[in-house]
């Protein structure tokens, strides 16, 4: 039975179909194998990696496995599909898909619209059809469809067709692009707008970014946080909705950053309803990145069924404030400092919308505590690159 279906949306004057295959509806969450690990991948990492993200994660949302590059053998089969790694997934790649899918978890695969991924294994130019049908015969359950050995005047066309070769499977799975940088950099001609093409757009970040050389995020304060600034552009566009989420990267939570830092990335991924893709060694994080990961509190922040985006509603390039509405008409805010030193910020009602005289309830996401009623302004410190994160509860019937 057909699970998918299209419309037809006018996108910079050229129609092409709009995906609505029903998936995607909140910001997926799950791990990867690239921030961390790069090539150096096997089946056995992959399977003790689901493990622990069935005892220990996926009861707060966490579901997907996915592979990054790497996961392929370097040619095709005599019959010219696509074949795992003989040397690092032996079983194959539907066993691998049975045994994430017994843990009760979802399976993710990476592929390149070009002639080959960017590690140089084989692409999907010319194949798309033959491998969308691949992909779902091995269970996947989610495609990360990245742009190397493309065009960037290719890349429109060779993202749909894999659109609707996924479509055609009969299978649902989420669907996610990663356009060439330079395409990210210029909101006024990005022809990537998730509602048509894709459940998920990352857009990593611009020529600023470069902080590994591939403007792929990095475990550095100044590699996330130049990704942050990249997403401004798209929150202001309003990309992002359910089925549709625009993403800077993946996490690097665990992969080395002090722990407030690990909290202000974690946050405000929430708070921009980007995907929550971990990217550590699950098997041998610390308590305390497990504690960020696992906070059901900021997760529900993330998971808001509107799924709109926060602003940053202001900025004196040392200290920020950024407001989320949420479906319940409250809000998420987020005092962010970006200076060496400690800072006193003060989030002002005006800033997400409320009349000076209006009563809110404070609730501090982090510390789980409520911190009571007030009006008009609240104000905290806080610690260098780190950010302290509420609910606002408004108090419609007064004190």
């Amino acid at each position: 039975m057909k699970r998918f279906s299209f419309g037809v949306v006018l996108l910079l004057a050229t129609s092409v179909q709009c995906l609505d295959n029903g998936l995607i509806r909140t910001p997926p969450m799950g791990w990867s194998t690239w921030n961390k690990f790069h090539c150096g991948i096997n089946e056995t990492l992959v399977k003790e990696i689901a493990d622990v993200m069935a005892a220990k994660l996926s009861k707060f949302g966490y579901e997907y496995v996915n592979l990054d590059d790497c996961w392929l053998d370097s040619n095709r089969d005599s019959a010219g599909n696509l074949q795992g790694d003989k040397t690092t997934f032996p079983s194959g790649m539907k066993a691998l898909g049975d045994y994430i899918h017994s843990k009760g978890l979802k399976y993710g695969l990476y592929g390149d619209p070009g002639t080959h991924t960017c590690q140089g294994r084989p692409g999907n130019e010319g194949h798309e059809t033959r491998d969308a049908a691949t992909f779902a015969s091995w269970g996947c359950d989610y495609l990360k469809y990245d742009a190397c050995y493309a065009t960037a005047t290719y890349q429109l066309h060779a993202y749909q067709d894999m659109r609707d070769a996924l479509n055609k499977t009969g299978r649902p799975i989420g669907y996610s692009i990663c356009p060439d940088a330079s395409r990210c950099n210029d909101p006024n001609t990005v022809m990537w707008d998730a509602s048509s093409i894709a459940n998920v757009v990352m857009c990593r970040g611009d020529r600023l970014c470069k902080t590994d050389g591939a403007n792929d995020i990095a475990p550095t304060w100044q590699s996330w946080t130049c990704m942050l600034d990249v997403q401004m552009q798209f929150n202001s566009m309003g990309y992002a909705g359910p089925g549709h989420f625009i993403m800077p990267d993946m996490l690097e939570v665990g992969n080395g950053m002090t722990n407030d830092e690990d909290q202000s990335h974690f946050s405000l991924w929430a708070m921009i309803a980007a995907p929550l893709i971990a990217g550590n060694d699950l098997r041998n994080m610390t308590d305390e990145t497990l504690e960020i990961l696992t906070n059901d509190e900021v997760i529900a922040v993330n998971q808001d069924p509107m799924g709109k985006p926060a602003r940053r509603v202001y900025t004196n390039n040392i200290t920020e404030v950024w407001s989320r509405q949420l479906h319940t008409g409250d809000y998420a805010v987020v005092l962010f400092n970006k200076d060496e030193t400690v800072q006193k910020i003060t989030l002002l009602w005006r800033y997400i919308g409320l009349p000076a005289n209006q009563p809110a309830k404070l609730r501090d996401l982090w510390a789980h505590q409520d911190l009571g009623t007030f009006s008009g302004n609240y104000t905290s410190a806080v610690v260098p690159h780190g950010v302290k994160m509420f609910k606002a509860v408004q108090m419609r019937g007064g004190l």
